[in-house]
């Protein structure tokens, strides 16, 4: 039995067959020596925990980053040369980013824990002579005779044995939004997927409706839950391509910085004759200015900072490195069951009296009236999709005695419609209630939900109505049945005297149509040329069984018979539920049957096998949030792809997907656009419109593209009934072709693709403590569109950290130079370490640290992604960056030498002047930066308040340190004239309007190559 528990395929086996190999009576249960033989073998019924890494081997993790050894060569530096507060100020950037990163990492084993959550539950089972007992589901074995009802979360992964009405949802491990109906009977084929497996029941799943027995067959690791905590636990963390980039720039910068600071020592002791120590002293200074000690500090502010931005926005960052992932996501990877859809069945469709009813609202709220656009069947063609509205009339109901107040008084009040959704109402065994925050949920099958809620926002009266047709019995649905029936006591007075009986049916299409005899049209008089003809047999002055029951009282103010005549075409109506069915919706069909007063009070199956009325067809789905087909198309805007990855139905998710509005695929080698909509092409599933959307499901991807995946996702926009270890899949394919990755999902099947993509966003309402901890960002509103509010900040912060790069690395740079360019002169050096300290950290503080705070530029959102293939340098910023280099070089120096030169100035003045020289500069260069491309009077001189403090704050810190005697005695400086100041800020001012220039030049070019574009697209 030991190696037959590793068996994943028990939905193949009889019960015979599964009760022989876990060795227990499916009628008595096990006795109590044997579930401790047992629970001693296989040990208890819950997740195991990975073993974590200790808090000071995380800790010391955190140290091993080429940032972090730049860091910590500069700190040592600086204490040997006993400047000890700047010392103090590196290690404590040092220790803020590696705790940062520690408490980050230390969450990660979270999501496991969770998922033990997931099935700790009670269970009711049969044990020791079919003895019922309620226990703990940790202490639940293999082979254990478990029974479910309704509201049970169930316990383990047993195959049914019996089952009666039994519905369960499992849209945390398919993402399927109905509960799925049971059949202990049935014996699948292998290669049945998750959601369909209609004769086992998962752990962590919940039962909605009716009863079940099984026998418990998988325990703990070795559940579905169970393996997808190992997926969670083999998930890769990905690097963010920010990290990854300045990793990759820092280590090359380490290596170029020591071999310079070497070359340097060389050079300057064998080829200059130059004192050991001086060289020394050199090169430590050129280390020392090369090195851009404030970058960690800012990456590290600047993602603290999107932070608190994402949070205003509903967006709660879990994790630093996410917040500029996401301004360079390519990708969304949806899940759609309360993600991008409302998680709530509404009826859209309604088919009734020969005319086709589009509903306007959605969700469970009766309240918000549903306005109906009522449109006439053509005889042309059967499938209304293709149809265009024809508002010949739109009418609002309103309950009262059954009457209605139409919008337009020439309408015609639509009788067959409400009795369509009167049979919805009363053939129903769900509750609609209203929870104490307002919001209202439905207890039961959602799909019988959406049925009250339909009939509650026509303005029908529950309560009145099953007063008026109270319920005497029923037939429950079943899945070997495919309907439900209800009978129903007519009362057309207060009293029951005079009363007769009503059966309500409702189920598929199919099962109901072939009952019918007869069908409920609106057409009061002669159907003669009618476009419903097609409907009814041709002769409708005959007298048909059903009028020749003239005694029948309804209770209606209304006469039935005058509604009902003679059902022709039935393959019509199916042929009508089929086309509902490739729209994406759920179809039910509906019926009555009219009974004599001396009629018994129970119904029997033999009682609806003909002779039934046809009222119509509701069709319902789990509509898109309305805010998610905005953020799509912001995406989309954005030049990111969304790509629907669900567990639920193809032609749901096509539907869905349709009106989400992802078409990003087009339909190129399909030539004929009439006939279906959706049909097969090559392996995919198309839907054929202009704007088409390609979908696989499961079961293609698992037979079909085992090899070559990257290049069918990259072409894919949907994936319907997609397993957990394929959606993990589906985002490591994605990422091998250079993707950066988002993923949504909410349920514990969302996990593991959510902590392998490059940023895992899970709800905050709906989702599971799973898919939170295995999450980088949750979304506290569950509101797909914050996504996008999301990305526009990541976006924002990217930018300007790019702008921080752009203004930093110059000016490190061009220090480097002015102090290599001295020593290969042979003359002093123009900046001491300690003053190249001071002013690096000084600057960082008071001027770099400030374009983080710039606010974004408008046009953010219609820049395409960064390709996350290009470098962390663009060549526009390289040359960008050699030209500020270049600049600085030349200014400080020829400054330098002038002061050197001056008759009266001193070696400390030349480098007092040569440091503010600097420092003017990169104040200048700082306003260039507030924007790449534009000049800064489009972007707002005081836009960024603290730009100002800034530079105004750095003037008085320079002040100080030209001026102050305690300054001049620490940092070896000296007061300056007027006229040197002069002759600094000329400098500082030409550097300023050459940048601009440059600026100005790349934009001319660039509106010249989009005019190019432009024409050769007319063209």
């Amino acid at each position: 039995m030991e190696g037959l528990l590793q068996e994943r395929e028990w939905h193949t086996k009889s019960i015979e067959e599964v009760s022989g190999i876990l060795q227990a009576s499916i009628n008595e249960g096990l006795d109590f020596a044997e579930i401790r033989r047992r629970q001693q073998k296989h040990g208890l019924n819950k997740v195991s925990m990975k073993k974590k890494e200790g808090s000071i081997v995380l800790f010391i993790r955190q140290f091993s980053q080429p940032l972090v050894y730049i860091l910590v060569g500069a700190g040592i530096i600086t204490a040997i040369l006993q400047e000890w507060v700047d010392t103090a100020v590196i290690f404590g950037v040092v220790l803020v980013n590696t705790t940062v990163g520690f408490i980050q990492e230390s969450k990660a084993g979270k999501a496991i824990e969770a998922l033990t959550k997931m099935i700790t539950t009670e269970a009711t089972v049969f044990r020791a002579g079919g003895q019922k007992m309620r226990i703990s589901s940790y202490d639940i074995v293999p082979g254990d005779i478990v029974v479910l009802r309704p509201g049970d979360k169930v316990p383990a992964d047993i195959r049914l044995f019996s089952s009666r009405d039994l519905k369960i949802d499992e849209s945390l491990l398919t993402g399927e939004s109905i509960p799925q109906e049971k059949a202990a009977e049935l014996i699948l084929e292998p290669d049945t997927y998750l959601a369909n497996r209609m004769n086992m029941a998962y752990a962590g799943t919940i039962v909605t409706h009716g009863h079940g027995i099984g026998i418990v067959v998988l325990i703990g690791d070795q559940t579905e839950t169970g393996r997808i905590s190992q997926e969670i636990s083999i998930a890769q963390e990905m690097v963010t391509p920010f990290g990854r980039k300045l990793s990759q720039f820092s280590k090359i910068l380490l290596y170029v910085v020591l071999g310079l600071a070497a070359t340097t020592f060389v050079f300057g002791t064998l080829q200059q004759n130059h004192a050991p120590v001086d060289m020394f002293v050199a090169s430590v200074a050129l280390a020392v200015a090369a090195i851009p000690e404030g970058l960690p500090a800012a990456v590290t502010i600047t993602l603290s900072i999107g932070v608190n931005r994402m949070a205003k926005r509903n967006s709660i960052i879990r994790k630093l490195p996410a917040v500029e992932t996401l301004g360079s996501t390519t990708v969304i990877c949806a899940d759609k069951t309360g993600t991008l859809t409302q998680n709530q069945m509404t009826v859209k469709d309604i088919i009734a009296g020969g005319y086709h009813y589009e509903t306007t609202a959605t969700g469970y709220n009766p309240s918000a009236g549903m306005i109906i656009k009522k449109q006439q069947i053509s005889t042309g063609s059967s499938d209304i999709c293709n149809e265009s509205i024809k508002k010949e009339d739109v009418v609002t109901l309103s309950y009262s005695g059954f009457t209605a107040s139409p919008a337009n008084v020439s309408s015609k009040y639509p009788l067959v419609l409400e009795q369509c959704l009167i049979a919805g109402m009363l053939c129903n065994e769900s509750e609609l209630l209203e929870n104490e925050d307002g919001n209202w949920e439905v207890k039961g099958d959602p799909t019988e939900g959406a049925l009250i809620v339909s009939a509650l926002k026509a303005g029908l009266s529950e309560p009145r109505i099953e007063h008026r047709f109270p319920q005497i019995d029923t037939i429950p649905f079943e899945s070997h049945l495919k309907f439900m029936a209800t009978l129903h006591l007519s009362k057309n007075n207060t009293t029951s005297s005079n009363s007769n009986y009503i059966i309500y049916v409702k189920g598929a299409t199919e099962e109901i149509v072939k009952r019918c005899c007869y069908i409920m049209l609106e057409d009061h008089g002669e159907l003669s040329g009618s476009p419903r003809r097609w409907l009814t047999q041709n002769h409708y002055d005959e007298k048909s069984s059903y009028h020749e029951e003239g005694t029948i009282n309804t209770g209606y103010p209304y006469d039935i018979k005058k509604f009902v005549h003679p059902l022709q075409s039935k393959d019509e109506i199916i042929q009508l539920a089929e086309d509902m069915a490739k729209r994406g919706l759920r179809v039910m069909a509906f019926a009555r049957k009219d009974i004599s007063v001396n009629y018994k009070d129970k119904v029997e199956i033999s009682d609806i096998a003909y002779d039934l009325v046809f009222l119509g067809l509701q069709g319902m789905i789990d509509p898109p949030r309305d805010e998610a087909i905005r953020a799509v198309d912001a995406c989309s805007n954005a030049g990111i792809k969304v790509k629907m990855i669900t567990g639920d139905n193809l032609h749901t998710a096509i539907f869905v997907a349709n009106q989400l509005g992802l078409h990003t695929t087009s339909s190129v080698g399909i030539d004929n656009t009439d006939g279906e909509y959706i049909e097969k092409y090559e392996g995919k599933f198309i839907d054929k419109r202009p704007y088409s959307v390609s979908a696989l499901t499961g079961h293609d991807l698992a037979i079909s593209y085992k090899q070559g995946l990257a290049d069918v996702v990259e072409k894919t926009d949907v994936f319907a009934r997609v397993s957990p270890a394929q959606k993990f899949d589906l985002v490591r394919a994605l990422q091998s072709r250079g993707h950066i990755v988002a993923m949504t999902g909410d349920g514990v099947n969302d996990a593991p693709a959510l902590k392998q993509a490059d940023i895992g966003i899970a709800m905050g309402i709906t989702g599971t403590d799973v898919s939170k901890e295995a999450s980088d960002m949750v979304l506290s509103d569950d509101n797909f569109v914050s996504i996008v509010s999301a990305v526009e900040e990541g976006r924002a912060i990217f930018d300007n950290l790019m702008k921080f790069l752009t203004w930093t690395l110059p000016t490190n740079f061009g220090e480097g130079l002015v102090i290599l360019a001295a020593i290969f002169t042979g003359l002093g050096l123009p900046m001491l370490p300690v003053q190249i300290l001071w002013v690096n950290m000084a600057t960082v503080i008071t001027l770099g640290i400030m374009l983080i705070f710039e606010p974004k530029e408008s046009d953010i959102m219609q820049r395409p992604p960064r390709p996350p293939s290009s470098p962390l340098l663009t060549s526009e910023m390289i040359q960008r960056i050699l030209l500020t280099t270049a600049i600085i070089l030349i200014g400080v120096f020829t400054l330098y030498l002038w002061e050197l030169n001056n008759e009266g100035s001193s070696i400390e003045v030349a480098r007092t002047a040569a440091l503010n020289a600097l420092v003017m500069i990169e104040i200048f260069y700082l306003l260039n930066c507030r924007s790449l491309t534009k000049p800064i009077f489009q972007i707002g001189v005081f836009s960024n308040k603290w730009i100002v403090v800034g530079i105004l704050l750095m003037v008085l810190l320079q002040i100080a340190y030209t001026y102050l005697p305690a300054m001049n005695t620490i940092f070896q400086s000296a007061p300056l004239d007027l006229e040197t100041w002069l002759r600094i800020m000329v400098l500082a001012a030409i550097a300023y309007f050459i940048i601009e220039l440059d600026k100005w030049i790349r934009r001319m070019y660039r509106s010249k190559d989009r005019k190019s574009l432009m024409a050769i697209k007319k063209f």
